[in-house]
């Protein structure tokens, strides 16, 4: 199914169309608590001093947030002035001249968990991918949907709309073919999140699932406490990062994986390695944090909101989203 837009209609859309409140049924991702057991819904952002009478440290962050009761699961930083997301309820915004548009997707209301974007304005190609086995693609002429009748995908990356990996609970799947392929992986592993350069890899899942991409091949292990990773990132095949619950961080150096983790108890949804010596995260209860050069600082992010997702074209320029449409922007 597709949509057809004029080629204009992409930096002319902010003028014309709003970014109004949409009364959406939340997804998984807005449930869940941070670990003192508060959820998305009860959270604030900023007030004079927090629970225990202490004043809240000051946060680094800008919100550029929107009224929704959607989550956003994906960001994808396209330049210092465009972005673009995914959110539950089938919905595409994108971040154009300061403002919010809907691009939303013929997905059935289906909830979108992963966005992947190359280029930006006029000649952007932006895949998302969702519930059901959708996945959708812009181009000149708009949204063109597939839906592959699988399980539910989460996370799409790659070097090119043409050399793509799509993960969810329902496997691995690639476009390198030049039709979307399932590919076939011992104990079928239910994957949360991919990270794919072309020639190395990594996909983490349920039950402590670790895959590493290298040599034209998968390799899948599990880690021997089975914990539920939810994020990887890397920059080349001896320095990947892969997060989850219980706060871990762990680094594959090319022969095994060290834990890193910073000892903040609550769970970790994403990360995002800008280089070897800047790898940001993002979590449960509004938790952002970067290592910097082996050290962990924390990034304050004024919200109690879990942030889901966390990408940026630089150092300079971190986006990291969440529950009930939280946008935050960090420019150091």
């Amino acid at each position: 199914m597709s949509i057809a837009h004029p080629p204009t209609l992409l930096l002319s859309l902010a003028s014309l169309l709003t970014a109004s409140a949409l009364g959406l049924a939340c997804g998984d991702k807005d449930t869940p608590t941070d670990d003192t057991g508060a959820t998305d819904g009860g959270a604030t952002d900023g007030g004079a001093t927090d629970d225990t009478g202490t004043t809240p440290e000051v946060p680094v962050w800008t919100s550029v947030s929107i009224e929704t009761s959607a989550s956003i699961t994906g960001v994808y930083a396209a330049s210092a002035t465009e972005a673009w997301i995914s959110l539950t309820g089938g919905q595409v915004r994108l971040y154009q001249g300061a403002s919010w548009t809907d691009l939303d997707v013929e997905v059935d209301d289906e909830d979108l968990n992963g966005i992947w974007g190359s280029g930006s304005g006029n000649g952007a190609t932006v895949v998302a991918v969702g519930d059901a086995g959708h996945i959708a693609q812009w181009g000149a002429a708009g949204w063109d949907v597939e839906d592959l009748g699988t399980a539910n995908f989460e996370s799409v990356d790659g070097p090119s709309s043409t050399d793509l990996v799509a993960v969810g609970w329902g496997g691995l799947y690639s476009n390198a073919s030049g039709d979307w392929a399932y590919q076939n992986l011992p104990n079928n592993p239910r994957f949360n999140h991919v990270w794919y350069e072309g020639e190395v890899g990594a996909a983490v899942g349920e039950e402590g699932i670790l895959a590493i991409y290298s040599g034209g091949e998968w390799t899948v292990t599990q880690e021997e406490q089975r914990r539920n990773f939810y994020g990887v990132s890397g920059t080349g095949v001896n320095d990947i990062y892969a997060v989850g619950e219980e706060g871990v961080v762990l680094r594959w150096d090319g022969t095994s994986w060290t834990d890193i983790s910073p000892g903040t108890g609550k769970s970790v949804w994403a990360v995002w390695a800008a280089n070897s010596s800047n790898v940001y995260i993002v979590g449960n209860g509004g938790l952002a944090m970067v290592r910097s050069n082996g050290e962990w600082v924390d990034l304050p992010t004024g919200t109690e909101k879990n942030l889901y997702a966390v990408h940026g074209t630089g150092v300079s320029d971190v986006w990291a989203v969440g529950g009930f449409g939280v946008a935050l922007r960090y420019q150091p």
